[in-house]
């Protein structure tokens, strides 16, 4: 048993520990009931959340969740609502098991998981001139600066402008191309984008004049 401190009282809620190899594909149906039961609370309470991972890859890439995908992603940029509503959440089958610094995840009716990921600040780092954090990850800021919504389980589900960017920097320049198993953060594009900054950063220092023959 684990517990939380929630306005003053201790909620205490049972953990779970999961891993790849021991977890199911979701069920489709009961992870649309979730996610729909989560946006109908969180709007109750003006908790905004946005599709993430591969929840936003399927949505667009897809229009439903990736066929084999084992739980829900969305952030939140409100952790302190998000702990408010916990019990009410709990009271809804929507069980708490697991909490951490960068996401929280919940279980739906014994079969169906969906991870929350905290977007922060992203501090004590040069990146967080540029970056925010999101599941504890650096991730540029421009993509942060504007949202839309898009139609998905027969609902709008708010998301990043012009999702195909992110989903472009999450998972490489195949982001639209189905893979099977697992693809963590793309490290390669990652380093790049910020070797980039860097050197523009370089250039401002030491001058223009040195980098004029510099095309790229």
């Amino acid at each position: 048993m684990a517990s939380i401190n929630i306005n003053g009282n201790q909620f205490v809620y049972e953990e779970i520990k999961l891993s790849y190899d021991t977890i199911s594909p979701l069920d489709t149906d009961t992870a649309k009931a979730l996610l729909l039961k989560i946006k109908e609370i969180f709007d109750k309470h003006k908790l905004d959340f946005y599709l993430a991972y591969g929840t936003l890859l399927g949505a667009v890439r897809d229009k439903g969740f990736i066929k084999g995908d084992e739980d829900i992603d969305i952030y939140i940029t409100d952790e302190e609502k998000l702990l408010s509503i916990i019990p009410e959440l709990h009271n809804n089958d929507i069980k708490l098991f697991r909490y951490k610094k960068k996401y929280c995840s919940f279980i739906y009716t014994d079969r169906c998981y969906i991870d929350i990921y905290f977007l922060k600040p992203y501090k004590f780092s040069f990146f967080g001139l540029y970056c925010l954090s999101l599941a504890g990850y650096a991730t540029p800021k421009k993509y942060f600066k504007e949202t839309e919504e898009i139609e998905f389980l027969d609902a709008l589900f708010k998301c990043q402008k012009s999702p195909q960017k992110i989903l472009q920097f999450w998972y490489g320049k195949t982001w639209n191309v189905p893979i099977r198993g697992h693809k963590g953060y793309p490290y390669e594009v990652y380093l790049s984008i910020f070797y980039k900054k860097f050197k523009r950063l370089v250039k401002l220092l030491i001058g223009y004049k040195y980098w004029k023959n510099d095309k790229s």
